[in-house]
C-alpha cells in the first residue's frame, strides 16, 4: 500500500529540475525575442526555425537599454509554462486518461490556442466593419496575412511557445529516472 503513494508524494529533486527547465525554458523565449531583429537575416533561410521566428520582444525596443518592457510578453510565457505544466497531471486524473503525455496534447494544445485566436481575431474585425459599414474585405483585404502577422506579434504567441516548452519540460522530466 505504501509502495503505491510513491508516485503521488512530492520529489525535490523533480522540483529543482523544474525550476531549472523553467528558467532555461524563459531566459530562451526572452533572448530569442529580444535578438530577433539581429538574428532573423541569419535564420530566414532555415525552413522549421523560419516558422518560429521572429517572437514578440519582452524589452521594446531590443538594444535600446530606456526602452519599455511588455509586461503581457514578460509574463505571458510563464503564465503558458506553468498552466500546462501542472495541468498535464490534472488532466490526466480529471479525464483518467495518459495523452497529456503523448504527442496528441501539443497538438491538441495548438489547434485550440489557433481556433481562440482567429475567433477573437475574427471577431474584432467584423466588428470594426460592422461598426464602419463595410465589408470585412475593406477592413482587412487579406485575412488569413493579417491572421498569422497578428498572431506571431502577440503576447498569445508567447503563450504558445511557453506552453509547448512546458509540456516537453513536463514530458522529459516524467521520463527521468530518480
Amino acid at each position: 500500500m505504501a509502495g503505491s503513494d510513491s508516485k503521488q508524494g512530492f520529489d525535490p529533486l523533480k522540483a529543482v529540475l523544474a525550476v531549472i527547465f523553467f528558467v532555461f525554458c524563459y531566459a530562451m523565449l526572452f533572448f530569442i525575442g529580444s535578438a530577433a531583429s539581429q538574428i532573423s537575416n541569419a535564420v530566414s533561410g532555415i525552413p522549421v526555425v523560419n516558422l518560429l521566428l521572429p517572437i514578440p520582444p519582452v524589452w521594446d525596443p531590443p538594444g535600446n537599454p530606456i526602452g519599455q518592457i511588455s509586461m503581457m510578453n514578460l509574463l505571458l510565457p510563464a503564465l503558458g509554462f506553468v498552466i500546462i505544466f501542472l495541468g498535464t497531471d490534472w488532466l490526466e486524473k480529471f479525464f483518467e486518461t495518459k495523452h497529456a503525455k503523448t504527442i496528441v496534447f501539443p497538438v491538441v494544445f495548438i489547434i485550440f490556442c489557433l481556433g481562440a485566436f482567429f475567433i477573437a481575431n475574427y471577431w474584432m474585425a467584423m466588428e470594426s466593419a460592422n461598426l464602419n459599414h463595410v465589408a470585412l474585405s475593406q477592413v482587412i483585404p487579406d485575412f488569413w496575412s493579417y491572421f498569422w502577422g497578428s498572431l506571431r506579434e502577440s503576447a498569445f504567441y508567447l503563450f504558445l511557445l511557453g506552453g509547448l516548452l512546458g509540456w516537453i519540460s513536463k514530458a522529459i522530466i516524467d521520463r527521468i529516472k530518480l
